[in-house]
């Protein structure tokens, strides 16, 4: 018997559907913009529609989360983690003054992005697991793309280990507000193994403005 038709005498078994069922409504909830989607494959599974459980198998088949996007979620994670460190550290009016002028605190991923989505996942992934250190800050996203948290990660491997960050590496490593578009767009990274102090390099640069 074929591996396909196994998942598809799997589907017959209502508890199986039920199990489906369940992780189509988690992402329904995650992801209200394709809510409706979502909503198709829990009608197939409720009403156990045979002839539709391809469907059900093509997107539970679907291409998971990469090992590069994870790593590149946890880099970016730990990189807030330790500005929220940093910032603490600091005397009230430094820190208050960065805040207000930089993009120092974590805005999440956007979900309706096709370039993002697979980050959204992952990190909601993370944090139904407690394993985010760090708290998604309501309206920090308007401004900011996976695009800016990678121009961001680039100076902050470039800094190497460092237990805290300075006020002066903080400016380094965050993007001033009112300049989200004025960036620098690397064509090509480099980051050797194992990442250490210089190992992030731009090997090309050209300006960009991103649509507001």
């Amino acid at each position: 018997m074929k591996v396909d038709d196994i998942k598809m005498r799997n589907l017959e078994n209502p508890v199986i559907r039920l199990l489906y069922f369940n992780q189509y409504k988690i992402l329904s909830l995650l992801d209200p913009i394709n809510r409706s989607s979502y909503g198709y494959y829990m009608d197939i599974l409720v009403e156990g529609i045979q002839k539709r459980y391809p469907d059900i198998l093509e997107m539970v088949d679907a291409e998971g989360i990469r090992v590069d996007v994870s790593d590149e979620v946890d880099l970016i994670l730990e990189m807030f983690a330790k500005l929220e460190k940093s910032l603490d550290c600091l005397p009230d009016e430094l820190r208050n003054d960065l805040v207000d002028k930089y993009h120092v605190y974590f805005g999440g991923f956007d979900c309706s992005s096709k370039v993002e989505h697979h980050c959204f996942i992952y990190y909601n992934f993370l944090k139904r697991h407690q394993k985010v250190n760090i708290q998604k800050r309501t309206g920090m996203h308007a401004n900011l793309s996976l695009h800016h948290y990678r121009q961001m990660a680039v100076t902050y491997r470039s800094l190497g280990y460092v237990a805290v960050l300075s006020a002066e590496q903080i400016r380094r490593v965050c993007i001033r507000k009112g300049r989200e578009s004025q960036l620098l767009r690397p064509i090509h990274i480099n980051f050797p193994e194992p990442w250490g102090a210089g190992g992030a390099q731009l090997v090309k640069e050209e300006r960009f403005d991103l649509e507001e």
